[in-house]
């Protein structure tokens, strides 16, 4: 399922940095009403809005982010991800985290990982010298001076840092070993991160909701980085 590939000019102000457009609402609805059409019984948890307000912890809930990255869309910046996850009685089974734009698609399933059909797997880099890390979310005006320490960190403790803009999108790349971490000191929505947090725990149950990364040596010097802010 596809949003608008063009960035679309209606747009409310959540915050400046925070946006939610037509097709964010267009997106969850079609997705909503597509698993409605085959279990009309489930509960739906979106970031746009639904009847539920929160994971159930019996039965199945899907939980939906309909454009990860909302500000890339609008700025026609193509990293941008729809998102799905079900999880039965409050545990993840399985999740997909779609590229439209870039033409991938991530499942994660109790058996791995697979993107466009084929397996794929964490980076096997030890050496932190060439660790490239991804700090998501991104912190208030009023939190600069903390996110301006943790970028330092990273700066000095692996070789690059990348920002994407979409953290399933950057979960999902993480998985696929294009990069080593992915932190975050910043408390999530479910929606955020869920499914492509169940992408690691699939790969490796290292994930946290606050910090992944990929070997204890890369968790371990992380947790450092932002514990030190």
């Amino acid at each position: 399922m596809r949003a608008s590939e063009t960035p679309v000019s209606q747009r409310q102000n959540k915050a400046k940095t925070d946006v939610v457009t037509a097709a964010d609402r267009t997106a969850q609805r079609a997705v909503a009403d597509r698993i409605k059409e085959t279990f009309p019984n489930d509960t739906i948890y979106g970031e746009e809005g639904t009847t539920a307000t929160a994971i159930s912890e019996t039965g199945r809930t899907w939980v939906i982010d309909p454009i990860d990255g909302t500000n890339n869309h609008v700025r026609g910046n193509r990293r941008w991800t729809t998102s799905v996850a079900c999880l039965v009685n409050g545990q993840v089974v399985t999740a997909v985290n779609i590229l439209p734009m870039m033409g991938d698609t991530y499942v994660a399933t109790t058996d791995g990982v697979y993107r466009n059909g084929e397996q794929v797997s964490v980076s096997d880099r030890v050496d932190m010298d060439c660790f490239r890390v991804v700090p998501t979310f991104w912190w208030g005006f009023e939190r600069r001076i903390e996110f301006t320490a943790v970028t330092k960190s990273i700066i000095q403790l692996f070789s690059d840092m990348h920002r994407i803009g979409s953290t399933q999108a950057a979960l999902s790349l993480l998985s696929a070993g294009s990069f080593e971490g992915v932190i975050t000191n910043v408390m999530t929505n479910p929606w955020d991160t869920i499914a492509g947090g169940s992408v690691q725990i699939s790969m490796n149950n290292e994930a946290v909701c606050f910090l992944s990364a990929l070997c204890p040596k890369t968790h371990a010097s992380a947790e450092v980085s932002t514990r030190s802010t």
